[in-house]
């Protein structure tokens, strides 16, 4: 049966808005970002889900590996799990001094 127009267009516009939402709280630079972007770990939508490690990453924030890593515990994707595993990592290289 195939998916009525209407819907997926609500689908649409409901993706755009929660991606909109992702990439407001990443220019936050602060732990108030991961408020917005821990829940979206957990979305049915790959994509969004993708869109909230990329934003977590952004963000730069030291309690996002921690956040990254519980959700790499509750995944049951095994490259989803890795990447956040990795991304998690990533995070807490120690950051390159500028001079």
């Amino acid at each position: 049966m195939p998916v009525p127009e209407a819907t997926v267009l609500s689908l649409s516009a409901e993706r755009e808005k929660t991606l909109e939402r992702i990439r407001e709280a990443t220019v936050t630079y602060s732990e108030e970002g991961l408020v917005v972007l821990r829940p979206l770990l957990m979305s049915k939508d790959p994509e969004i889900r993708a869109a909230a490690v990329e934003g977590i990453v952004q963000l730069g924030v030291g309690g996002g590996a921690a956040v990254l890593r519980d959700a790499a515990a509750r995944s049951t994707n095994a490259e989803e799990r890795k990447t956040l595993l990795e991304s998690a990592a990533f995070i807490e290289l120690p950051a390159y001094p500028v001079k």
